[in-house]
This record gives C-alpha cells, sequence and structure tokens, in this order.
C-alpha cells in the first residue's frame, strides 16, 4: 500500500496469515492496528509517526522493529508479544501505558529520546538485562514490576516516579536516578540485589520506600530526610552500613 497515508481502527484485526507488510508513507495509525496477528514476521512503517491504543497486540512471531519516526504510542503497544527481540524507536517522546506488557524475549530497547511513561512499563519482561532511558521525565506506576533479568539502570533525567517501581525486580544491581525529585509508594519493594542506592535531589518519598530490601547497605539522600533516616532505613531489612549524605543543601 504505497500511497496510505492514514489508517483507521481495527485494521486486519484478527488476520491469521499475513507475514509481510509493507506501509512506507502511513504517518498515523489508529486503534488495534494488526491486533492480534499470528504470523507477521515483518513490517515496514518508516514514516509513521503517531499510534493509536493496542498496536500489534497478541502477536505471535515478529521479532525486530524499527519505526524511526514514531513520536507518540497509544496504550498496550505490542501487549503480550511472545516473540520480539529487538525495538527501535528513536524518536518516541511519550509512551501510553501496558507498553510491552508480558514480553518474554526482548534484549535490546532503543528508546533515547523517550520522556514520558506511562503505567505496567515492561511489566513481566523476562529477558531485558540493561536499560538506558536517557532523557525520561517522568514514569507511572508499576514500572518494570516483577523483572527477573535487569542488572542495570540509567534514568539519568526522570523526575517523577509513580508507585511500585520496580517491584519484585530481584536481578538489580545497579540504579542511577541522579535528578529524581518525586517518588511515589512501595519503591523498590522487595528488591534482593541492590547494594548501593543515591538519591541527592529527592525531595518527597511516598509510603513503603524500600521496604524488604535485604541487600542494601548504602544509601544517600538529601539532608531534610536525616530526621527519618531510622525509619526510612528501617524499612530495608538486614542493612548493616546505613550513609546518609548531608552535604547536598536543603
Amino acid at each position: 500500500m504505497p500511497n496510505v497515508q492514514q489508517i483507521g481502527d481495527c485494521f486486519l484485526r484478527y488476520n491469521n496469515s499475513l507475514t509481510e507488510l509493507n506501509l512506507p508513507n502511513v504517518q498515523q495509525i489508529g486503534h488495534c492496528f494488526l491486533s492480534n496477528n499470528k504470523s507477521l514476521k515483518s513490517l515496514e512503517l518508516p514514516n509513521v509517526q503517531q499510534i493509536g491504543n493496542s498496536f500489534l497486540h497478541y502477536n505471535e512471531s515478529l521479532t525486530e522493529l524499527y519505526l524511526p519516526n514514531v513520536q507518540q504510542i497509544g496504550d498496550c503497544f505490542l501487549h503480550y508479544n511472545e516473540s520480539l527481540k529487538s525495538l527501535e524507536l528513536p524518536n518516541v517522546q511519550q509512551i501510553g501505558d501496558d507498553f510491552l506488557f508480558y514480553n518474554k524475549s526482548l534484549t535490546e530497547l532503543e528508546l533515547p529520546n523517550a520522556q514520558q511513561i506511562g503505567d505496567h512499563f515492561l511489566d513481566t519482561n523476562r529477558s531485558l538485562t540493561e536499560l538506558e532511558l536517557p532523557n525520561v521525565q517522568q514514569i507511572g506506576d508499576y514500572f518494570l514490576f516483577y523483572n527477573n533479568s535487569l542488572t542495570k539502570l540509567n534514568l539519568p533525567n526522570v523526575q517523577q516516579i509513580g508507585d511500585y517501581f520496580l517491584l519484585d525486580s530481584n536481578s538489580l544491581t545497579e540504579l542511577n536516578l541522579p535528578n529524581v525529585r518525586e517518588i511515589g509508594d512501595f519503591f523498590l519493594l522487595d528488591n534482593n540485589s541492590l547494594t548501593k542506592l543515591e538519591l541527592p535531589n529527592v525531595k518527597r518519598i511516598g509510603y513503603g520506600f524500600l521496604e524488604s530490601n535485604n541487600s542494601l547497605t548504602k544509601l544517600e539522600l538529601p539532608p531534610k530526610f536525616s530526621e527519618l533516616k531510622n525509619e526510612l532505613l528501617g524499612r530495608a531489612k538486614n542493612t548493616t552500613e546505613k550513609n546518609i549524605n548531608d552535604k547536598e543543601k536543603n
């Protein structure tokens, strides 16, 4: 379809046989695009800029996807995708809820310009080991919930984090959040591998902060939290070293 520029809702939904699709000039896609597609292995959308909800929902065969010009993605993008291993979205800025929810195979993810992420981002992801989101500023609830493989996460510009951030992510050993200002409830609940955490610019911490963190040995916070250090660190069980950073000014 070389000349089509805009696609509405439910395009080729429940298609069982299509294996290749090339839409070189499509710029806008509605909801449920190729939802419940069983066989698609090759998809070309070089100029798409906006994608609605449930894009490739329940796709079983696609292993790689490159969308160089997409800027905005709706909810349930590649929701319950079993086979996708590589995803590149170099210009996406806004991502909705349930992005790659329950993806089992993803090992490479590129989102260099993403700024805002909705709820349940990569919820129950099984294979991704490292992730860097250099320009993300806002993260919703249940970010990387129940991730078994992630060891390194770099969020240098994130300022706001929702509830249940990295809940039950038991392999994480390195976390970088130098500019976070607000943290929701149950931050890093039940994390068993992280030993060091620095939050030099945090201003608000929610309920259940660092509960059941069995390996944390070093924690650095601004001086405004010094009076609360025993309560905050008491939630991280078996902590052997407690270091509150008092060098930053209120």
